[in-house]
């Protein structure tokens, strides 16, 4: 009897007995050396020989098929499935060693319009892959898995090794809901980039480990809807092409994105990078984006060149890369010696950057480049002296930075509405400064100055250069400076370099030889700040100590209701405020 035809007499029976579909579940397996035909029963002492006849002919809803050796997969194997209730699942012998019960991929292009994967799920669902191991060191045209028109699709805790195309690729559509889940895999030694989603919505990409990819990127999902990545470890990306490196986690324009508790490490791009649509002219943008809790180190590789980064000159990607995005929520992320700017908001709105840690980047920690409708508060920007292998032209990163560069497109944003406070920046270039060189590499047109700019309640310690410093454009307008902790070191450059016109400036605290410039105010007070350890760098050392002159000295020209609590998180005193980002608890 076929394989069709006994799991056709099988249903029949559970049919007549009133018993649903998924009762008759069976658990199949199949081996290289089995039957070749699948004459008999499947089971682990006699397997079938035949994995696509068996797939195709014997699997229905509920079912399991188990590859349990090394099986040669010479064409592709074509999945179109649709079990109603539960899935059917193909998965790896378990009590085997690792590696013994792969699929061993050698298909070759048979047409032009048949593309040469190992595994191409079509217009399927309800389809769970687990636990396998497939090797595509033979197939030097295809990916490891295509999926495409599907939905429901699960791929866990499986290896997927030496692919010359794409690890995992799905061709999805646009308003689609394809709920994909992608977890618990190991991706290494791919040519191209080893996970790539185009047009997914609802889709989990979870937990997985990508290592060592040659000519692509990490992870890459394009224009998604919902889309989950979290947990995965990525690393080990060192591809440069025209000068930019490839990248961790890229995201093109997408919708309701979070991207939480990744580790990205030795990448020659950006370690996350929320991309530009592959056609400028489209102008879509981001929206609705959570990057949260993510750890991002020695990427941006492609400046460190001959082990000398880059002194002068443009064109580096950062760590953190948020771009062309309304509505994003930066939090908890950790980025640290990496050879690009740390955290970026380029042409960002109503974006909320809060308790990240920045150090020890190339030319700045923070940097809000065309940003608008933004507060950028509880962070810290602490550089470590000993680290002088990311210094730019000899000096360490900048705390925040605030530019208007020139780019393609025209939508621009201003430098306009945004709250910088509570944040802790210490052993810096500078503290915190907004700059304008006319070059091609600014935007002429966009020059128009700081607008409404809050910069409240910061402290900024051992600076090299200005603590504060805003280039003048003659536009400036309605910003403020209030109640910050000034301490820089330099002895020869002013504590703060700020234009005459545009800036209330109140109520700040100055520790230098050297003038504040014109940001002053009868309420300024000068003097040491008396730290709680002013030779512990860390936000804790930065506390104000018992009679501290900051204390109880803050004032504001309106109420500043958004920054009711400090950078620890205290909330402030019901009266009387503390300058600097630390709000004294009295015993």
């Amino acid at each position: 009897m076929s394989l069709i035809r006994r799991a056709t007499a099988a249903a029949a029976v559970l049919a007549l007995q009133g018993l649903p579909l998924a009762a008759m579940a069976g658990h199949y397996y199949v081996s290289a050396s089995g039957t070749a035909d699948n004459s008999g029963p499947g089971t682990k002492e006699q397997p079938w020989g035949h994995l696509q006849r068996a797939i195709s002919e014997a699997l229905q809803a509920g079912d399991t098929l188990t590859v349990l050796d090394t099986y040669p997969v010479t064409s592709r194997l074509r999945i179109t499935k649709n079990p109603i209730g539960a899935p059917i699942t193909i998965n790896g012998e378990a009590s085997v060693p690792n590696g013994s019960h792969q699929l061993s991929c050698a298909v070759v292009r048979q047409s032009q319009e048949e593309t040469p994967d190992c595994i191409t799920i079509e217009d399927a669902s309800n389809l769970v892959l687990a636990g396998l191991v497939i090797d595509g060191t033979a197939t030097p045209e295809g990916s490891l898995v295509r999926i495409k028109r599907s939905h429901d699709i699960r791929v866990t805790g499986s290896t997927l090794k030496n692919s010359n195309v794409y690890g995992i690729y799905l061709d999805g559509a646009r308003n689609v809901d394809h709920s994909e889940v992608f977890e618990h895999n190991t991706i290494t030694n791919n040519k191209n980039t080893a996970i790539y989603l185009v047009l997914g919505n609802n889709l989990t990409v979870f937990h997985n480990t990508v290592d060592t990819v040659t000519n692509g990127d990490g992870i890459v999902i394009v224009e998604s809807v919902g889309a989950t990545v979290t947990n995965n470890t990525v690393k080990n990306i060192r591809k440069v092409v025209n000068g930019q490196g490839k990248d961790g986690i890229k995201i093109r324009p997408s919708e309701n994105l979070v991207i939480q508790g990744n580790w990205i490490e030795n990448i020659a791009g950006s370690g996350i990078y929320l991309a530009d649509p592959y056609d400028w002219a489209i102008r879509q943008r981001h929206t609705g984006v959570k990057v949260l809790d993510n750890t991002i180190t020695q990427v941006v590789m492609v400046n460190q060149g001959d082990g000398t980064p880059r002194c002068q000159g443009f064109g580096w990607p950062s760590a953190l890369n948020i771009s062309r995005t309304d509505d994003v929520l930066a939090q908890g992320n950790t980025v640290y010696r990496n050879f690009g700017e740390g955290l970026v908001l380029n042409d960002v709105t109503r974006a909320t950057v809060k308790r990240n840690d920045a150090h020890d980047n190339f030319g700045v920690n923070f940097y809000l480049n065309n940003a608008s409708n933004s507060v950028v508060d509880q962070n810290q920007a602490i550089n470590d002296p000993a680290l002088t292998a990311y210094y730019r032209c000899g000096a360490p990163a900048g705390g925040i930075g605030m530019a208007n560069e020139r780019a393609d497109y025209d939508n621009h944003q201003p430098l306009s509405r945004l709250k910088i406070s509570n944040n802790i920046v210490v052993n810096s270039r500078f503290g915190i400064n907004f700059y304008w060189e006319k070059s091609d590499h600014y935007h002429p047109r966009n020059m128009t100055g700081l607008k409404k700019v809050d910069i409240l309640n910061n402290t900024v310690h051992r600076t090299w250069e200005n603590a504060l410093a805003i280039v003048d454009t003659s536009n400036h307008s309605d910003n403020r400076v209030q109640s910050n902790i000034w301490a820089p070191d330099a002895s020869t450059w002013p504590v703060a370099k700020v234009p005459a016109v545009g800036f209330d400036c109140l109520a700040n605290l100055w520790w230098a030889s050297t003038s504040n410039g014109d940001c002053t105010s009868k309420a300024d007070v000068v003097a040491d700040p008396q730290f709680a350890d002013a030779n512990d760098d860390s936000p804790k050392g930065h506390m104000l100590a018992a009679g501290s002159p900051a204390i109880d000295a803050a004032q504001y020209s309106t109420v500043m209701p958004s920054i009711w609590h400090d950078y620890f998180g205290n909330k402030r005193a019901l009266s009387a405020w503390d300058i600097g980002a630390h709000e004294y608890r009295k015993p």
